[in-house]
This record gives structure tokens, C-alpha cells and sequence, in this order.
């Protein structure tokens, strides 16, 4: 979570990098493994509207980085501090917030961008709330992920 989309294809090269140096070890950490995946991490809100999903989203992102940020401040660690801004982060990619034709198009920017293999999305977080999160959900999973589907691999 929250590595900026540009971080992430030096990343992937590293990862591979490691992978093909160390591939036919003997007793290698997950060897069995024929596809390795890497993937990426984002909040994700999806609403029938972006303006409906921003709105919802901010409010509920304020309230996440609250409960989240207070363990950090305690032990004076300024690490969070970066996280506060709900618009920087979405603007970075590291939010997915929208209709879900925006974050279907976002999504395959970061696809492309990044070169990852498979996407992991938190739904529940902040004061979303179970009928929102249940929304977003059914969302995601009725428009973006077929959306997604239909596109080749590597575009």
C-alpha cells in the first residue's frame, strides 16, 4: 500500500531480476511457483458517479488516516505524515475512487504503467461502512472487473 505507481515497474525489474538469478536453486523459496505474481495494493471506492465516489471517499479516507496515523505519532514517526492528503494520494494513483468507468481506465493505466500481473483492493476502510463497501464491491465486480477482462495482456 501507498508505493507511488512510478515506484512500481523498477520494482517488477527488480523482482525479476532476483527471480531469474536464482530460479533453478535447488530448495529456492516457493520453487513450485510457474507464473510468480506481483502485483499492486490501492484503496478502492467505486460509486455511480466520480463526484459521489470523491465526496464519500474523502470523508471516509479522513477518517482512516486518523485511526491509522495515531500508533506513528506516538513513537514520533513522521512516515504517515505523507498519507494525510486524500488528493495528493489519489492524484498519484494510489486511490482508486470513481465510477467504475474511472477506475476501470485508472486501473489500466496502472496495468500498463507498472507491468503487474495481478491487483489486490482494499474496499473496507475509513467510515465506508458496510452498504458502501458491499456497493463499491458489486460494483467493481459487475463493470471493472469484465471491463478489465476484455483487455489483452500488456494493454
Amino acid at each position: 500500500l501507498f508505493t507511488p505507481v512510478a515506484a512500481v515497474p523498477e520494482r517488477v525489474r527488480a523482482y525479476w531480476r532476483t527471480y531469474d538469478a536464482h530460479r533453478d536453486e535447488h530448495g529456492r523459496l516457493n520453487g513450485h511457483v510457474a507464473a510468480p505474481k506481483y502485483g499492486f495494493a490501492c484503496h478502492v471506492y467505486v460509486a455511480e458517479t466520480d463526484a459521489a465516489a470523491l465526496q464519500a471517499a474523502r470523508a471516509a479516507y479522513a477518517d482512516f488516516f486518523e485511526a491509522f496515523h495515531w500508533l506513528f505519532a506516538l513513537r514520533g514517526d513522521p512516515y504517515v505524515e505523507r498519507l494525510r492528503d486524500f488528493d495528493a494520494l489519489y492524484g498519484q494513483g494510489l486511490m482508486l475512487v470513481g465510477s467504475p468507468a474511472t477506475v476501470t481506465a485508472r486501473l489500466r493505466e496502472i496495468v500498463t504503467a507498472t507491468g503487474i500481473n495481478y491487483f489486490a483492493g482494499v474496499f473496507a476502510w475509513g467510515s465506508l461502512g458496510t452498504e458502501r463497501v458491499l456497493r463499491s464491491l458489486r460494483l467493481f465486480t459487475e463493470q471493472v472487473v469484465p471491463a478489465m477482462r476484455a483487455v489483452p495482456a500488456g494493454g
